[in-house]
Formats: C-alpha cells, structure tokens, sequence
C-alpha cells in the first residue's frame, strides 16, 4: 500500500496516534464493504450524492486531474473521434455516470480494477482509459509501457476534489479525521503533493 493516500494516513497518524489497517482490495469491493459497515474509512474518492447515505465526507484536501488516455492505435485529436469506441474503466467509480452523460457515443466495458482496465487496453480489448492523471502516469511506468498515451482532460479546468470518507455511523472518528486535516502544516501536505501530484498539477494550470 504505497502512495498519496498512506502518506496522508501516516501524517494522521504521527498527529493523532491513530495506526490504520490497510484492506486491499477493488474499488467496487471497498465500496460494498463501506456500505455493509466492514470498513471505516476511504482515505482518497470523490463526492457523489448516492455515497452519502452510508459515508460522511472530510472537506476535499487534494484536487486531482481526470484525463483520458488511448492506445497509441486509436487515431483520435478531439472527443468527437472517441464516438463508438470502447472505454474500459473499474466498477464502481463515480465518474461513470458523468462519463456516460457527457459521452453517449462512447461503449463502457466495467472491468473488476484498473489494472484489468489497462490490460483490457494493452490486449486491444478497448480503446480508451479515464483515470487520475498521476495515478496513470505511474501504473504506466510500472508497465514500462508506451503504448498508452495521454489524450484530454475530460474538459478545460476539470480538476476534480478529492476528500476522505468516514462511515455515517462514526461521527466521533469523522470529527477527528476532519479537525487533523485541517491542522497538518501546508508544508507537509505540500511535500506529499510534490512527490504523487506534482506534474499533474502543472497540467492543470496550463488546461
């Protein structure tokens, strides 16, 4: 479990004494075991309206780039040119509605996390991924792939919130993990954002 997430985690931790237990697992899993009250605490998501009858969300912390990328075969220059192709992207992500809405024309496969979904790309079972900029700029150095290449922000300036979620049913917890936030020195978030986020930000000031 490495990344901005368990570096923020850390940070809580060092100010309140509070140690976490990481469950690993997909996303569309953690989010069933958050709603049957299994876990209690999303440390990094955003904010749509149907999480809010089994989740409390902190203020957002972060903003984070939401970008498209193509296999380098997909002969694309505007969003018009994704009409009918296929975007492999993880259950549960609250972006697919939005996706869905602003992009009718474009096929949806759900794959089980996004690991399947890169494969899905790599194997040429799709043609298109939407992901955090940094978190795919990282996965695609793993691969040590070039395959996939960054095409568009979903719009100009779309920078989305990302904030922690606590269960609805933990008041006491949420109150500690939205007061300690709120309390850790800028310079310390800003060395986490420097390390997971840096890039990602210049892009989106020059959207």
């Amino acid at each position: 479990h490495t990344g901005l997430s368990k570096d923020l985690l850390d940070l809580i931790g060092k100010y309140t004494g509070l140690t976490f237990q990481p469950d690993i697992a997909d996303w569309d899993n953690l989010l069933k075991k958050a709603k049957a009250r299994k876990i209690d605490l999303l440390p990094v998501l955003y904010d749509p309206e149907d999480r809010h009858d089994y989740l409390t969300f902190t203020k957002p912390y972060q903003t984070a780039l939401t970008y498209f990328f193509v296999h380098e075969a997909v002969k694309a220059r505007t969003f018009e040119d994704l009409n009918d192709k296929t975007l492999a992207i993880p259950k549960g992500y609250g972006q697919i509605t939005l996706i869905k809405q602003r992009f009718p024309k474009l096929r949806i496969v759900e794959t089980e996390n996004l690991e399947a979904a890169v494969h899905a790309v790599l194997e040429r079972k799709a043609d298109v991924l939407f992901e955090n900029y940094s978190v795919m700029s990282y996965l695609l150095k793993r691969y040590n792939t070039s395959v996939i290449r960054p095409f568009k922000a979903m719009s100009i300036g779309d920078v989305q919130s990302l904030a922690m979620a606590v269960r609805s049913d933990l008041p006491v917890l949420f109150s500690i993990i939205q007061k300690t936030l709120a309390a850790i020195p800028e310079q310390e978030k800003q060395e986490i954002n420097d390390q997971w986020l840096g890039y990602q930000e210049l892009q989106a000031k020059q959207q």
